[in-house]
């Protein structure tokens, strides 16, 4: 089944999800890496203990993946679950794509021998989830934008979203231009600005449609109203991926040089 955009710009967030199994000896979770392919999600065995669990899907291919964010203020918590049925891949064109792609998404698999590994596939055939948006407005909208205001979150809006709070957050957005001894910011202007409800600060907006494809960096107000800098990427007027700092972003930024 094909993947709602608000579900699978949500997973793509993730860096690590919940996948359930039933092996021989009762119940399995396990933290896995994962891409998204066609629809399905696909990951390879991390290690030879690992191996023999995903094995056990030959027997039992029904298995749930869950993906989550908890957040203090519980109207912010967020998640989806996946039900489906699981394929093991052995070898093959299949397996050959699906470690290309986790390969691009986890700098880490590019510097070990994964091609004798097996890959797991899992095609969802029920979906749930919570937190995203409301279920009557999900058709038809593409999930294009950021929400940096007091958390990280992708939104169906067109724009980037932070939070100016003076002596606190600058709400400023920056493409990220790489440099020979690293990498420098040139600002972005907001496209316009609104009083936060609790009049303490004021959400800057920023117009995906005027920003460039590359990286960029944002500063805003995250949880416990602490400061935060979210790093991510735009392609084609669309956020893209978010880097877990500024140290991942910064590699990737040396790569595309």
């Amino acid at each position: 089944m094909d993947l709602h955009p608000a579900v699978a710009a949500f997973l793509e967030h993730q860096r690590v999800v919940r996948l359930a199994i039933e092996t021989d000896n009762g119940p399995h979770v396990l933290a896995i890496r994962f891409a998204l392919l066609d629809g399905a999600l696909i990951t390879v065995a991390g290690d030879a203990e690992e191996t023999p669990n995903l094995r056990a899907v030959y027997l039992h291919p029904d298995v749930a993946v869950l993906a989550d964010e908890y957040s203090e203020d519980w109207t912010r918590l967020s998640w989806v679950e996946l039900r489906g049925h699981a394929t093991v891949l052995d070898g093959g064109d299949d397996h050959a794509e699906a470690i290309a792609l986790l390969r691009e998404r986890y700098p880490q698999y590019r510097l070990r021998p994964l091609t004798e590994r097996i890959v797991l596939r899992i095609d969802p055939s029920e979906v749930h989830h919570w937190g995203l948006r409301e279920d009557d407005a999900l058709d038809g909208v593409e999930v294009r934008g950021l929400n940096l205001v007091r958390g990280e979150q992708r939104t169906p809006a067109p724009h980037i979203i932070t939070e100016y709070r003076a002596g606190l957050s600058t709400g400023a957005l920056s493409l990220l231009v790489p440099t020979d001894d690293g990498m420098r910011r040139r600002a972005m202007e907001s496209h316009d600005e609104t009083a936060m409800p609790d009049e303490g600060g004021r959400m800057l907006r920023y117009r995906i449609d005027d920003l460039e494809d590359g990286l960029y960096a944002a500063e805003s107000v995250g949880t416990a109203e602490a400061v935060h800098t979210t790093y991510f990427e735009v392609t084609e007027a669309t956020v893209r991926r978010i880097f877990e700092s500024e140290r991942r972003a910064l590699q990737e930024l040396r790569r595309r040089r």
